[in-house]
């Protein structure tokens, strides 16, 4: 081994010679290495302060971000139609006629043909009389609602006389088999 790699062997008392006694009292031992402060406040504080700035420039940036999808959003969903609910503007334009809803409202004399027209049609509701059809006659709707009740309280509603012709089988009546008729009745 060439001697400048080897370990130099130093005599105790001349390592103890190597402490320096200060008039303060300190005692400094060269040989020994130590840190003197573990970390400085300053330092921590800065570097807190640095993340809590980049953590607010990053909220702000991603806010902005959202709210810029949103009105992006927005403007793709709007309704092409003006008068979409939510979507109306009172200053704009009626689209041209003609139009599927009636946006005026109707004059007190057409208003005054309605209400005739109805009381019309009600008077009939209440009368007697001929209809379009052979073999029918119209009565009060009052009397159809008595006969009608009267039907349901003697057990439902009564067969009529008409046949179907090679219709289902006991006029419809349910069955698992659906047998069809094989001729007319």
């Amino acid at each position: 081994m060439p001697e400048e790699l080897r370990p130099t062997e130093q005599p105790v008392a001349q390592v103890e010679s190597e402490v320096i006694h200060h008039p303060d009292g300190r005692v400094e031992h060269p040989r020994v290495r130590y840190e003197p402060r573990d970390a400085h406040f300053g330092w921590v504080l800065a570097i807190a302060l640095a993340f809590a700035v980049i953590a607010a420039v990053l909220h702000y940036v991603v806010w902005e971000l959202v709210r810029g999808y949103e009105a992006r959003q927005a403007v793709l969903k709007k309704s092409p139609f003006p008068l979409a609910p939510g979507q109306a503007d009172p200053n704009q334009a009626l689209p041209p006629e003609p139009r599927l809803e009636q946006v005026e409202r109707l004059s007190n004399a057409e208003q005054e043909k309605i209400a005739d027209r109805m009381a019309a049609q009600e008077r009939e509701l209440h009368r007697y009389g001929r209809t379009s059809e052979a073999g029918y006659v119209r009565i009060p709707i009052e009397r159809a609602m008595n006969l009608t009740a009267e039907r349901f309280k003697q057990g439902g509603e009564a067969k009529s006389n008409t046949r179907r012709d090679n219709g289902l089988v006991d006029d419809g009546a349910p069955n698992s088999g659906r047998m069809l008729r094989k001729e007319p009745r």
